[in-house]
């Protein structure tokens, strides 16, 4: 069949129109693209506006799971986009907040306008950060809740600022409550804002009453005008000092009693103007610490003095030092009166020392006797006596004591004595404070009263060691002092037997007869003068210190042992100072002292040959107001460079000797306030000698 083709006309149209619609075409296709191009564009700007907006975004769908993340989302979660996307955000969130991350998705997609909730995000095996959770479901076209947009915001630092905050406040609270320090906060009109438990203890009232009053009424008037100045300075447009230490203040009580304290403020300026902190510390308790330490540091000081005192103290200084003492004592308790009892070991009646001389202890024997029980005894008013005390009493109105107390004073487990001092008052004599500072003070007395009785029971035994050492030394010189009497007493015979030939004679010479009676009595007085050498030497007694020819006292030393020097062979050679200045001591030991080196010597000198055996006595001045005397021998010497061992009690290199000897003489010569020394000679020998000063009395 032959097709029939339309018209040209008709073709030609049908083109035209046909060129038209694809020119429209063409136009709407480029409108499209260049829609789509800014659609593009502007989902790429919004997509960078959500990729670099401040705060991380997530898409959800209802399980949580990550469609879409930003990249603060990314780095807030700490994991790559990669292991992010299509994961739940459970997988990102501390276990404890899983549920509250399920609800808060359920709130969400049915519905609820935005939610808001806190998490924990894990950032880490052992690290999680706080995460205010932010979301909004988000409709499709067909208007239901597929997706939801989830907004991150990282407030662990917020938080924790909040939180220490809070604590802050609360630990501020905590303080300002239990602060020790009384703590006010006055108002730039100076009227009280806060006060504290410490500021209402310290002032005796509740911090209701105060608020809102002046708190310069609290402020002693010496103090007021330069705190007014601190803190109404501006009020007032007058430059005050600036805020600081106020230092020693007064401040008054609500009940009108004053206490010290130091004080100082400090200014906040704020929103709500000027408020000033005043920190007030109640000194009072340092004040009588400071005080109570330094009378304890007079007392120490005093006792301290007492005890060095009484230390070195000699048998002439006793009475003054001991009342020296006691009127030390009593300046420092600030009391009248004063006294020291000694109660002695056997017998004997109590010795007193008083200040006033004020009392003896035969007056108050009901006190004397608490004493020595062991009793602290104090008396304030006389009707606390016992009926027993009737004496007591009757010399407490005699002297007209006032209140007393009385200290026993205990050494070695006995009571050695009392402290009694009066005028305490009636607070004072029974506090702990007194009764300590009482027995420090008794201590040192009673170290006294024991150390004096201990030292003349030292000097007993001293005397009767060297009386022991006289008569154990005048034992070794049995065969010279039988020389000694046998002399004159065989020249006495002689000179009677001739007088009575003479008697015999009819023509009696009587000027021969009165010769031969007085060569009698010489040879009588000869022979007492050995016998009173030896009854010095071995009479027991007391020292006496007399002035002292040491010359003289070397002298009778050598007629003493002239007679075992001569059985021994020994000779004795005497190198004395014509121009000695004399010595003060006591002769007898002072001779016990020369015998005891002159025998030890001649005993050193046995083993020697006849001739080589000499015993030198020497007097010298040693020094400026010091006399030596030293006795030297030429025996065997002394063995070893140490002789200090020499001295020391009950060394000895004889067969029968006791060892005491060289130590009685050591003590008799420091008690001379003398130096005994030793040393061997050059040539041989030894040389012992000691040192004397020089008396000051004078020959």
């Amino acid at each position: 069949m032959k097709k029939v083709r339309p018209p040209t006309d008709e073709v030609q149209r049908l083109v035209h129109e046909l060129a038209v619609q694809e020119l429209e075409l063409e136009r709407q296709n480029e409108e499209i693209r260049s829609a789509r191009h800014e659609l593009e564009a502007e989902r790429d700007r919004v997509a960078d506006l959500y990729q670099l907006a401040p705060v991380a975004h997530l898409t959800l769908d209802p399980m949580g799971t990550v469609v879409e993340a930003t990249v603060l989302a990314v780095a807030l979660l700490g994991v790559d986009y990669g292991r992010l996307n299509r994961r739940r955000l459970h997988e990102r969130v501390v276990p404890a907040d899983w549920v509250t991350l399920s609800r808060h998705l359920a709130d969400v997609f049915a519905g609820a306008a935005r939610r808001t909730c806190d998490l924990g995000i894990l950032t880490g095996r052992d690290s999680a950060r706080l995460v205010r959770v932010s979301s909004v479901a988000v409709p499709d076209a067909r208007g239901q809740s597929t997706r939801c947009r989830t907004a991150l915001m990282d407030i662990t630092e917020r938080k924790q600022a909040e939180e220490g905050l809070k604590d802050s406040r609360a630990q501020f609270e905590s303080i300002i409550t239990s602060a020790l320090d009384g703590i006010v906060t006055v108002g730039g009109d100076g009227r009280v804002v806060l006060m504290n438990p410490a500021a209402e203890r310290m002032f005796g009232c509740k911090a209701a009453t105060v608020i809102g009053h002046a708190f310069d009424r609290f402020i002693h008037e010496s103090s007021r005008k330069w705190y007014r100045a601190v803190i109404l300075a501006d009020a007032d447009g007058v430059a005050g000092p600036a805020p600081g230490r106020l230092g020693a203040v007064v401040v008054r009580r609500a009940d009108g009693t004053e206490i010290p304290v130091e004080a100082s403020i400090s200014e906040v300026l704020g929103s709500w103007g000027r408020l000033f902190t005043v920190i007030l510390r109640d000194v009072s308790a340092r004040q009588r610490a400071e005080q109570a330490l330094g009378e304890r540091l007079r007392l120490e000081q005093l006792v301290t003095q007492l005890a060095m005192t009484f230390g070195h103290l000699s048998t002439v200084e006793l009475d003054q030092e001991v009342l020296r003492g006691l009127r030390a004592v009593i300046d420092f308790l600030g009391v009248d009166r004063g006294c020291l009892i000694e109660f002695p070991r056997a017998g004997k009646g109590a010795r007193c020392w008083a200040i006033e001389d004020w009392m003896d202890v035969e007056d108050f024997p009901w006190m004397a006797a608490r004493l020595q029980r062991g009793d602290f005894v104090t008396v304030s008013r006389l009707e606390e006596l016992p009926d027993e005390a009737a004496v007591d009493r009757q010399s407490y109105l005699t002297c007209r004591v006032k209140p007393q107390v009385a200290l026993p004073l205990e050494a070695g487990g006995r009571i050695v004595g009392g402290l009694v001092f009066s005028t305490i008052g009636d607070d004072r004599a029974t506090s702990d404070d007194l009764k300590r500072q009482l027995h420090l003070v008794g201590e040192v007395f009673a170290n006294l009263l024991s150390r004096k009785v201990a030292e003349v029971e030292l000097q007993k035994l001293r005397e009767d060691l060297g009386h022991v050492n006289r008569v154990s030394t005048i034992g070794e010189l049995t065969t010279s002092l039988a020389h000694e009497l046998n002399q004159p007493l065989t020249a006495i015979l002689s000179c009677a037997q001739a007088g009575q030939r003479l008697i015999d004679v009819d023509a009696m010479d009587r000027g021969e007869f009165r010769e031969i009676l007085r060569e009698i009595v010489e040879d009588g007085r000869r022979a007492a003068a050995v016998i009173d050498r030896l009854r010095a030497l071995l009479k027991k007694g007391d020292p006496q210190l007399t002035v002292l020819d040491l010359n003289e006292t070397v002298a009778e030393v050598v007629r003493l042992i002239r007679s075992d020097a001569l059985v021994r062979d020994i000779s004795i050679r005497l190198e004395l100072d014509p121009t000695l200045s004399p010595a003060r001591g006591d002769r007898v030991q002072l001779q016990q002292v020369l015998l005891n080196l002159a025998l030890n010597g001649m005993d050193a000198m046995q083993e020697l040959r006849t001739g080589e055996r000499t015993l030198v006595f020497r007097t010298a001045m040693d020094c400026p107001g010091g006399i030596r005397v030293s006795v030297r021998d030429s025996g065997v010497g002394i063995s070893g460079r140490d002789v200090e061992p020499m001295f020391q009690p009950f060394y000895t290199t004889k067969a029968g000797g006791m060892g005491i000897g060289l130590t009685i003489a050591r003590s008799i010569i420091e008690a001379h306030d003398g130096e005994l020394e030793a040393e061997n000679n050059p040539d041989g020998g030894a040389t012992f000698s000691f040192t004397l000063p020089v008396s000051e009395e004078g020959p």
